[in-house]
């Protein structure tokens, strides 16, 4: 299985949603699985949690892999559980192994 990891380690804000976009978009296009390391990352936005979520739901329509690689201590995780993205349940979109699912959701080691 190829994969790619794209290693995001500055603020991830409204303002280069685009830009990441257009980064996972064309990694998508190349690979089987997209590992995105956000273990640097200093912050994030809503936007971008919601990013992280259209990319995952674009992978599993493409029967592809999508894992997100977080530090214990990551603002992702804050974000995530401030902005209601922990499921205990799949979401409507059928992603099997949702990356926010309480049983993968997993900082520290990769999902």
């Amino acid at each position: 299985m190829s994969s790619t990891v794209l290693t995001w380690d500055k603020p991830l804000t409204i303002e280069i949603v685009r830009e990441l976009a257009d980064e996972v978009l064309g990694a998508l296009r190349q690979t089987e699985e997209l590992v995105v390391d956000l273990q640097g990352c200093p912050e994030i936005d809503l936007a971008c949690m919601q990013l992280l979520c259209a990319a995952e739901r674009s992978a599993s329509r493409e029967g592809k892999r999508f894992v997100l690689r977080l530090s214990e201590d990551s603002p992702v995780v804050a974000v995530a559980e401030a902005g209601g993205f922990i499921r205990h349940s799949p979401c409507l979109h059928d992603c099997k192994d949702c990356v926010w699912m309480v049983t993968t959701f997993k900082p520290g080691e990769s999902a």
